[in-house]
């Protein structure tokens, strides 16, 4: 009786008269049940777009209350509901991946979501609210990767859940797109796509190191997504309590407490020691030792050398204890050659470019390639560059997209720019998509178009001339040539690929 005549109070609200004013006139026109469920749990019609929601209408479109109570007809919004629900969640997200290009209308004109509509139902969305199991996953077993191609997608394990960035960076637009199809908050800077996408950049320009330190940061941001869920539905569960339903439904899911409580109290806690660890991570780098087989290479170059009589000068002591070195006999050179086979020898040239000039440089191919295990791919200046990284050494390598885009406007850069880098994960933001398969539109690039060094901001010029250096270098000094003999040439400089 009590709770009857609550439904009743709440019923004669002005937005709620208004409200259910629309739904018994779509009910009686036997209008769509997806149009009965929208405007039930948003308020909002071709007549009053600005118009919200109230928690009474909320809580009959989302199947928590029994409308019959208040008009026999509003019982049909239970059935609806029940029946319709996972639909109505696959026609929003449907709607929102095709006014985006990121699908067809074909691709996604029979999804449901039947997990996903029980989730947002729960009291417990920390519980519950899986949007990797219950909203990526089936988009991609819908998509041309479960369907066109017959590739198996896997669900994700449930540690898993919440640590993986690409994932994550899908979910700040869907996740705003839900809320609103649900009649709740989804915008301000304490709503929940706001503070998912500050935790994306964060982990993006963190991220590196060891992969000890990257656990933690993945993990900090699991607990932190949990705990800002909980407190979200924790608001959705006051709104849905039959003696909160003459208030006016909440602006925000959760407290305007910013950083002082809670999970973001917590998560600002953790960035702000992670920077710190990271800063100081960079600074220890300048004072590694060498490492043995450089410094080996080095005692190579700088070890004394006899000469043909097996005499060291820098070494050989007089027999007396005296410090002078022990003099030899001058003899006349006999061998006009021998003058320049005794010429100091040519200065170390440029890479690949020793031999006939020098010494010959470093390879390419022996150096370490630069580890983009835990690289992410992120947008700067207003989308002009685009920055990969950081490496396992905190290196982010950046490159002229703008300058890119006019070779190939189809082009996904995202894709081109991660494709060569060592065990850097693909950056293409739309692997579900046909144009983004292999050999696709946006997957091919121009052969006759520049490589990709090319847009490279990072790199810089060499010094010297040398002849196909893969390393730019500058040539070595000529040696001195003996007595009779002429020096040495000089080493050029290795010309940079």
């Amino acid at each position: 009786m009590i709770a009857t005549q609550l439904l009743l109070r709440a019923a004669e609200l002005k937005t709620s008269q208004a409200i259910i004013a629309d739904l018994l006139e779509m009910i009686d026109g036997n209008c769509d049940p997806l149009d009965i469920i929208h405007v039930s749990l948003t308020g909002r019609t071709e007549q009053s777009p600005e118009r919200g929601p109230s928690n009474l209408t909320r809580s009959m479109g989302m199947g928590h209350l029994d409308g019959s109570r208040i008009d026999p007809k509003l019982g049909a919004l239970l059935q609806y509901a029940k029946h319709f629900g996972p639909r109505y969640l696959g026609r929003v997200v449907a709607e929102k991946l095709v006014s985006t290009g990121l699908a067809t209308p074909e691709q996604y004109a029979t999804l449901e979501l039947p997990e996903l509509w029980e989730a947002v139902k729960s009291t417990d969305w920390r519980k519950h609210l899986d949007l990797y199991n219950r909203l990526l996953i089936p988009l991609r077993r819908y998509g041309p990767c479960g369907q066109i191609l017959g590739v198996e997608v896997e669900t994700v394990a449930k540690e898993r859940v919440w640590k993986d960035v690409t994932m994550n960076q899908q979910l700040p637009m869907l996740l705003a797109t839900l809320l609103k199809a649900l009649g709740l908050p989804y915008k301000g800077k304490n709503s929940l796509p706001t503070l998912l996408s500050e935790m994306n950049a964060f982990v993006s320009f963190q991220a590196g190191g060891s992969r000890k330190r990257t656990d933690s940061l993945h993990d900090a941001a699991a607990k932190f997504v949990n705990g800002i869920l909980h407190e979200a539905s924790n608001a959705v569960n006051l709104m849905r309590d039959p003696c909160q339903l003459e208030m006016e439904p909440a602006h925000s899911l959760l407290p305007d407490t910013g950083n002082t409580q809670g999970a973001r109290h917590g998560w600002h806690d953790y960035c702000i020691l992670h920077a710190q660890a990271n800063k100081m991570q960079q600074q220890m780098a300048m004072f590694e030792p060498i490492s043995g087989k450089i410094e080996g290479e080095g005692m190579k170059v700088m070890a004394y050398h006899g000469d043909e009589d097996g005499h060291d000068s820098k070494r050989d002591r007089s027999n007396d204890g005296s410090r002078s070195p022990p003099k030899k006999g001058k003899t006349r050179n006999k061998d006009p050659a021998a003058g320049t086979r005794n010429g100091g020898g040519g200065g170390g040239g440029g890479a690949n470019d020793g031999g006939k000039h020098g010494g010959g440089g470093d390879d390419k191919n022996t150096r370490r390639q630069p580890d983009y295990s835990t690289a992410s791919v992120t947008y700067e200046k207003q989308g002009k560059v685009i920055a990969v990284g950081p490496t396992t050494e905190g290196k982010i390598t950046r490159y002229d997209a703008e300058a890119i885009k006019p070779h190939a406007p189809d082009l996904c850069i995202p894709w081109f720019v991660t494709k060569g880098l060592h065990n850097c994960p693909n950056g293409c933001p739309l692997l579900g998509h046909p144009d983004h398969q292999p050999g696709g539109k946006a997957h091919t690039y121009p052969e006759n178009a520049p490589p990709l060094k090319t847009f490279n901001l990072s790199r810089t010029a060499g010094k010297g001339k040398g002849k196909a250096a893969s390393t730019a270098g500058r040539g070595g000094k000529g040696g001195k040539g003996g007595k009779g003999g002429k020096g040495g040439k000089g080493g050029k400089g290795g010309k940079s690929m």
